[in-house]
């Protein structure tokens, strides 16, 4: 299993996978097994194998937490929408803190153009978690679906300046770029440049 996730973390995703199937082969019977096999699926965008391997897990161990994360993700990429959204709202329910089941509820939320709610859940998670960039950085992109780019652009600007990390840097360029504030603009773009050397 620790291969197969150096695997992962290397982007050698079908190395990953072999590592996966073997594991599940020798032991079909472990959840954990079962739901790494089905992360790398998804990640291959093997969907359906992914939501096969993660209802089997579930029908091993019905309380898992992650078996249940990888379902939701499968069937919302298998466009079965209401069957993912529900299934994180079970998981919800059970664990209200659960903070990354609220998460991937409003990031599929905003997917499927559910922007105020998303932006609401978005604001709770940021109650509890302030600092979070992942948080700040999609509370960003969805102020600014929403039309309301000065906010979303303060985001941006803040995000940057405690951690540039390349997206964050990307909009608030072309933030500035629609502003017609080009130097700054172009700046931006230096920046990220150097992030990828």
């Amino acid at each position: 299993l620790n291969l197969g996730w150096a695997y992962w973390h290397a982007k050698r995703l079908d190395d990953a996978w072999r590592v996966g199937s073997t594991l599940v082969q020798l032991d079909p019977e472990n959840v954990s097994f079962l739901v790494f096999k089905a992360n790398t699926s998804i990640e291959r965008k093997d969907y359906a194998g992914a939501a096969r391997l993660a209802k089997r897990a579930l029908d091993l161990s019905p309380e898992h937490r992650e078996a249940g994360m990888v379902l939701a993700k499968s069937l919302f990429r298998l466009k079965k929408e209401k069957e993912a959204m529900a299934l994180l709202d079970q998981l919800i329910a059970k664990n209200p803190d659960d903070r990354d089941a609220e998460y991937k509820r409003a990031m599929f939320a905003a997917e499927l153009g559910q922007r105020g709610p998303a932006l609401a859940a978005l604001e709770r998670l940021l109650k509890a978690d302030p600092s979070n960039v992942s948080y700040r950085r999609s509370r960003a992109k969805i102020l600014s679906e929403l039309g309301r780019p000065q906010e979303a652009k303060a985001e941006w600007e803040s995000l940057t300046r405690g951690h540039p990390d390349a997206q964050s840097l990307l909009n608030l360029g072309w933030a500035y770029w629609h502003e017609a504030r080009f130097d700054e603009a172009r700046d931006i773009g230096s920046m990220l440049l150097k992030l990828d050397d």
